[in-house]
């Protein structure tokens, strides 16, 4: 992911950078801005070093490199073959000779796991010999760990893949001193995944009600339960996506929080324009979008409410190297009175976030 150096981009990055508000929206842009230009792994552990010191930087390259060192090896056992196995079954193949995966699912141990055979765990302690076991899941990492070294599997053949996964700050969205909150927020969650975002922002401010948009089927039915259990009765669940139209377009469904738009998707879904959601009436408080590389467009679907409410907003700059330019652009074109703030949230290239202040 990089962005051309050209005039005009260097025109908007200066009048962008004059826009931000302090020093740190300022530093992060620009180190951002070379990292896209130059690919120098060093401009993110600058902000991660400066900004969240409490951080361990993502080392680039980590998950290549431990999978490289292991590309001798005659077998390598993969322990769990759920989304954090097939989101990297791809890097999986590039580096590793054989491997073979490992799941308690008896489905996944009849039918296979992407073309890959399954065994039990029982399996593979009868017949393991000291090869290497990554263990994928996240939730369960320490319970699995836990389990194997009982059933006698020496911890330094036992490696967590969640060491090598990128962290994020709980501070997100929400945390920052220039956001203040009203008696009764209305907050828009595009690309509410499994509900969190709401229940984070509900623990800090008195919600009087939320538009929640999540394409993904198998999310949208996490959402509807987790509504149910957490008595939610103030979010209105939508099944669709953001965007600056309704219309359908593909959708590639992942099952977690990378679902996203895409013209080779799996499925298709319907999106719509928050516009035409919202209620006139309602006078809209906050939105965050977090829409996987839709942000632009579901923007330009939400023109009217920003322009008539101006809530305060929370969007997502990363997904796409031109959202660091446009998207401030087109925040500022909206409500010129905007103050901008950008903060970064993990130890990766990820999750920086663009916060407009009314």
């Amino acid at each position: 992911m990089s962005i051309k150096l050209t005039e005009y981009n260097i025109a908007n990055i200066k009048t962008i950078y004059d826009m931000l508000e302090d020093q740190e929206s300022k530093d992060i842009y620009l180190s951002t801005f070379n990292y896209l230009i130059t690919g120098n792994w060093s401009y993110i552990c600058n902000i991660v070093e400066t900004y969240l010191p409490d951080f361990s930087v993502l080392k680039k390259g980590n998950i290549y490199q431990l999978l490289a060192n292991l590309s001798d090896n005659k077998m390598v056992y993969i322990y769990g073959a759920g989304c954090k196995a097939k989101n990297n079954i791809s890097v999986l193949k590039k580096y590793l000779k054989n491997f073979i995966f490992c799941d308690n699912d008896l489905k996944k141990q009849k039918s296979g796991f992407y073309g890959y055979d399954v065994i039990s765990v029982e399996k593979l302690i009868s017949i393991y010999n000291g090869e290497k076991i990554i263990i994928t899941p996240v939730m369960q990492c320490e319970e699995i760990y836990n389990e194997l070294r009982k059933k006698g599997i020496d911890s330094e053949n036992l490696i967590k893949l969640s060491e090598y996964y990128c962290v994020a700050s709980e501070n997100q969205y929400f945390g920052m001193e220039f956001i203040k909150y009203q008696d009764e927020e209305i907050f828009v969650d595009a690309g509410c995944a499994n509900l969190s975002t709401t229940l984070r922002l509900n623990r800090k401010c008195n919600l009087k009600k939320v538009y929640a948009f999540e394409p993904d089927p198998s999310n949208f039915k996490e959402c509807i339960l987790r509504k149910e259990n957490e008595k939610l009765d103030f979010v209105k669940m939508l099944p669709y996506g953001t965007w600056s139209e309704n219309t359908q377009l593909c959708f590639q469904a992942t099952n977690d929080g990378s679902s996203h738009i895409c013209n080779d998707g799996d499925i298709t879904v319907d999106v719509i324009s928050i516009d035409e959601v919202v209620d006139k009436k309602d006078n809209i408080t906050f939105i965050k979008m977090d829409v996987e590389g839709s942000e632009l467009e579901s923007l330009k679907g939400a023109k009217a409410t920003i322009q008539r409410n101006k809530p305060k907003l929370a969007i997502c700059i990363y997904h796409k190297p031109e959202d660091i330019i446009e998207i401030p652009l087109y925040i500022k074109e909206l409500v010129p009175e905007y103050k901008l703030y950008i903060r970064h949230h993990s130890n990766s290239n990820i999750e920086t976030v663009l916060y407009a202040i009314p």
